[in-house]
């Protein structure tokens, strides 16, 4: 899957939807559920390009063409979120009741190749020697496992899968060669 790395020069906005399912029985009351699971949502991204150059609405305008507009997914990393830190409760990134498991998995994924740096209990882990990674499932397999109780931390960058949400890209030529342009990017699935 393509990555789509350009950073808009503007703070972009993010729409953040629920699914709900309401139940209404004869008598009234109403039972509601998630849809999607628990803390789960799709996120929708409004990327803002003001008076960028030729060459860089360019580069924008070939990937939307190749991606045929809402056609075909792709990756991006949301900057206002990524990397994560600490990302289970007091930096533990394994379930509370951690036996010892020969895997774990990031919270957050598909990870951004060779961004993680792991810990357990402050002491950089290697990779290959300690742990292997899948980081399209951010699934992390020890291969020296860490003792029951110690602290496991990491620190990575991951992507979002979006696709354009709309078929139509309508530029705004400002200047000699300078465009405005506004992208909108919707996630496939509903995530964390």
């Amino acid at each position: 899957m393509e990555i789509f790395d350009e950073r808009p020069g503007f703070v972009y906005l993010e729409d953040i939807e629920y699914s709900t399912l309401i139940n209404e029985a004869e008598s009234g009351k109403e039972k509601r559920r998630n849809k999607w699971p628990e803390g789960c949502a799709k996120r929708t991204f409004k990327l803002t390009y003001k008076v960028i150059a030729q060459s860089r609405y360019s580069s924008i305008l070939q990937f939307f063409n190749d991606r045929s507009g809402m056609k075909e997914a792709f990756y991006w990393e949301n900057f206002n979120e990524s990397p994560v830190s600490k990302i289970y409760p007091s930096g533990i990134i394994v379930d509370p009741d951690y036996q010892g498991q020969d895997t774990t998995n990031l919270r957050h994924y598909p990870i951004i190749l060779d961004s993680e740096t792991i810990n357990d209990d402050g002491v950089a882990l290697t990779k290959g020697v300690h742990y292997s990674i899948i980081e399209l499932t951010g699934e992390i397999t020890w291969i020296i496992k860490p003792s029951n109780g110690s602290i496991i931390t990491a620190d990575y960058r991951f992507f979002r899968v979006v696709r354009f949400d709309n078929d139509k890209l309508s530029p705004g030529r400002v200047a000699f060669e300078k465009y405005d342009l506004e992208l909108l990017l919707k996630e496939i699935e509903p995530r964390m």
